[in-house]
């Protein structure tokens, strides 16, 4: 199932963190000890990193309030809708020059006090986030931003990743065996913190949507979405 959020906005208005509007989509996919985390970033336009998504805060059903004892994250780089990487050579031109399989992941699992209550989260700002990097970006073009503090050209913060509507960042999360996750358990909510602080004004609640082609497959019967070989959980 797809979750999608448009005309969203995000940022307190100040100087570093101006309100921007923000777009996205979000794709979990649940196996036997795994879920598959895809992440697309819809916006244009995007002059500030308070539009760059930085984290995914998700519950899933029959282990929410339960911490698995061993989750692991890998950044997935060989599926064929997969973004890219890169860095800002100016305040409107992204490059994209950084080979995604070479970077070492630093998005990481958190269970700190901001996700939502009994989920995890997945992200980049967990610490030291003025030391965060690979936010992801949309498909551009990108307005100027100067070189300040929260602009696109921050050195502290100068890698991103890039997707469009064809493509998303993904990472595929590995269970213990035994955690109660599995094909059958669903994402019962999410939502995406962007830039590179915390709080209210930096995070929407994803609602879910459904995928194309869903009404189609309704005329057929609702037995078709039922069987599906994978179950998706999508939001934005």
């Amino acid at each position: 199932m797809r979750r999608e959020r448009h005309g969203a906005q995000t940022g307190d208005g100040g100087a570093n963190t101006p309100v921007r509007d923000v777009a996205a989509k979000v794709v979990f996919t649940t196996g036997l000890n795994t879920l598959l985390i895809e992440v697309t970033n819809l916006e244009n336009n995007i002059s500030a990193m308070n539009q760059g998504i930085a984290a995914v805060d998700f519950l899933i059903s029959g282990v929410s309030g339960v911490v698995p004892a061993t989750v692991t994250s890998v950044l997935q780089t060989t599926d064929t809708g997969h973004g890219s990487a890169g860095t800002f050579t100016s305040s409107t031109v992204f490059n994209p020059s950084v080979a995604l399989g070479s970077i070492a992941n630093p998005w990481s699992l958190a269970t700190s006090t901001q996700i939502l209550s009994g989920g995890l989260q997945l992200g980049a700002i967990h610490t030291a986030a003025s030391n965060a990097k690979d936010l992801i970006i949309g498909p551009g073009p990108y307005a100027a931003n100067g070189s300040g503090a929260g602009t696109m050209l921050n050195p502290q913060s100068n890698e991103f990743f890039q997707t469009n509507t064809n493509q998303h960042i993904a990472w595929l999360l590995t269970f213990q065996p035994g955690a109660g996750v599995d094909a059958n358990d669903i994402v019962t909510s999410a939502r995406l913190s962007y830039g590179l602080n915390f709080g209210a004004n930096y995070e929407e609640i994803l609602t879910e949507g459904p995928e194309p082609g869903t009404v189609a497959m309704m005329l057929g019967g609702f037995g078709l979405i039922l069987a599906g070989i994978r179950r998706k959980r999508q939001r934005s």
